[in-house]
């Protein structure tokens, strides 16, 4: 009997220490809502999309990565992907074409099997409802991406385009697309919107704006690109080819830049607006340079950074004071004066004489269109001939200062003056007798080169040895 006594108060201290610990630990409510808060926590996969940039277009690679088995591994070979995800264009919700297939319980792949739709966007989602096969669900998500990286285009650079922008397409597949593209482009200045005339563009506006039109597809198109355009027919219209022009000049302190909406690929993540033209700004300034063309003989160019308005060469050579300084002798300044339709004065007895050259001036003028319609005529260069003397001409350093007239009113210098020397190239005599040896049998050929003489002759001697 002392055995079955022994076992009966085993028993019930067993059942006695286990009601005490229980009594310790008691279950709180904050414990009991972090466990239910875990069991109710939604999974979240992992969408990968293969390449670089990310956009979804044929052979595309897609990955889902579940973080937990989705089914049995002996299942694999066999399970369904119906049901787990789902991807189509973002606008229309077409599906697009793809094979599935499971790599592992917990890890699918879809590959694109279409050539995806041009400038469209594509959702990769994992719908709700999704679960794994401990019955936990997965939370919804998606990841968009573009269907290609853009239209590729070739456009004349901001730095080039004065006039005309021209555009023409890079590959043939987007050919037709930037054809459809392109009435959707706008000029944008500051914040507000103008229309953008946009048309195919002839033989004869690349043969009117070569420079635009050679930037645009190839920096330097040799000579005889220019000469077969030439030889087209005027009206022939160049194939996928546009032209835009540029409606007026902008302000200084205003950007204006032509816009064709969502035609460029961010990443691979959206399409954004793509800029094919960009003014440029320059401040207001000028400067000096000149060539010698002969003895005491100058083409003297100067170049405004800005535009300068031009009714008459006179008005605008008058807007700017002019000053020459014959510096080996005297550190004082002597002023040109306008007479005569020349800037005139006299240096140690010889007269000076800055005439401006018309015909160049002439050819330089362009029309400008202001932003509220004025047509107002520029130039970016004012060329004068200038005579200093011949060969007995003084050595010379020629001033120009002020402010001058532009487009919107005056443009201000950032210096105060600028210069430029008018000296005499000092002359030159270059001879050569077939690179300095005399033939021993046959001809020889002696060439005699001069430069800055007011003429010359060439005297050959014979030296006995």
């Amino acid at each position: 009997m002392k055995p079955t006594l022994f076992a009966a108060i085993t028993v019930a201290g067993l059942s006695t220490l286990s009601t005490a610990k229980a009594q310790e630990a008691p279950t709180t409510s904050a414990q009991q809502q972090a466990t239910h808060a875990e069991a109710t926590q939604l999974a979240v996969a992992n969408i990968y999309i293969s390449g670089y940039p990310e956009t979804i277009c044929k052979d595309t690679e897609i990955n889902i990565n579940f973080d937990a088995p989705m089914m049995a591994d002996e299942d694999v070979s066999t399970a369904s992907t119906d049901g787990y995800y789902r991807i189509y264009y973002t606008d229309t919700q077409q599906e697009v074409q793809h094979l599935a297939k499971w790599l592992s319980a917990s890890e699918l792949k879809i590959t694109i099997t279409e050539e995806t739709q041009r400038l469209k966007n594509i959702t990769v989602a994992i719908p709700e409802g999704v679960k794994n096969a401990e019955g936990k669900e997965y939370q919804a998500t998606a990841e968009q991406r573009c269907s290609c990286e853009g239209v590729n285009m070739y456009y004349t650079p901001g730095y080039i385009a004065s006039k005309v922008i021209f555009i023409g397409s890079a590959a043939a597949e987007d050919d037709e697309l930037l054809e459809q593209m392109l009435p959707s482009a706008y000029f944008l200045y500051g914040e507000e919107k103008h229309p953008a005339a946009i048309r195919p563009a002839t033989a004869q506006d690349a043969v009117d704006n070569w420079l635009a039109y050679e930037h645009a597809f190839d920096n330097d198109m040799p000579r005889h690109e220019q000469e077969k355009m030439k030889a087209l027919p005027p009206d022939t219209v160049l194939p996928h080819t546009w032209i835009c022009k540029i409606p007026f000049t902008p302000r200084p302190d205003t950007t204006l830049k032509l816009i064709l909406p969502e035609s460029a690929a961010s990443n691979g993540m959206r399409y954004e607006d793509e800029t094919l033209y960009r003014s440029q700004h320059y401040q207001d300034g000028y400067y000096l340079s000149n060539t010698c063309t002969d003895m005491g003989e100058f083409e003297v160019e100067m170049r405004f950074f800005s535009p300068a308005e031009w009714t008459n060469t006179e008005d605008l050579v008058k807007q700017f004071s002019w000053q020459v300084l014959d510096y080996h002798h005297n550190n004082t300044r002597q002023p040109l004066v306008w007479k005569d339709g020349a800037l005139r004065t006299t240096v140690r007895g010889v007269e000076i004489c800055l005439t401006p050259d018309e015909e160049q001036m002439q050819q330089l003028a362009q029309e400008a269109t202001t932003d509220d319609g004025r047509k107002v005529h520029t130039v970016r260069s004012l060329i004068f001939r200038a005579k200093t003397g011949g060969t007995d001409a003084p050595k010379l350093k020629l001033y120009a200062s002020g402010d001058y007239r532009g487009i919107y009113g005056t443009c201000r210098a950032d210096k105060k003056q600028t210069s430029t020397l008018l000296i005499p190239a000092a002359p030159t005599i270059y001879s050569d007798v077939n690179n300095g040896q005399m033939m021993r049998n046959g001809s020889t050929t002696i060439n005699c080169e001069y430069e800055n003489n007011s003429g010359g002759v060439a005297t050959l001697y014979r030296i006995d040895s």
